[in-house]
């Protein structure tokens, strides 16, 4: 099953903090969930962008955010964070 969803952070000046940012996201998601008593574990692959930087409209910037997101998919599940070249 897949799911997707946007994580908005405002006030980013530097791709270091965005980065930051999502490996606490993916430090939350290897840490397993309690479900019912049952132990659940899930991984998270995760693409990044930044506004101005990579784009102005919004159909740009999740374009590139689609491709980090696939770049990672692709290096194998929970393989790490990838980031468009120009980050």
């Amino acid at each position: 099953m897949k799911h997707e969803f946007v994580i908005l952070i405002t006030d980013v000046c530097r791709a270091e903090d965005a980065v930051w940012g999502a490996e606490k996201v993916e430090d939350a998601f290897r840490a397993p969930f309690d479900v019912r008593g049952h132990k659940i574990q899930i991984s998270a692959s995760i693409g990044l962008f930044l506004f101005p930087d990579h784009g102005h409209e919004i159909d740009d910037l999740m374009k590139i955010t689609d491709e980090a997101l696939y770049q990672t998919k692709n290096s194998g599940r929970d393989g790490g964070l990838k980031m468009e070249a120009r980050f």
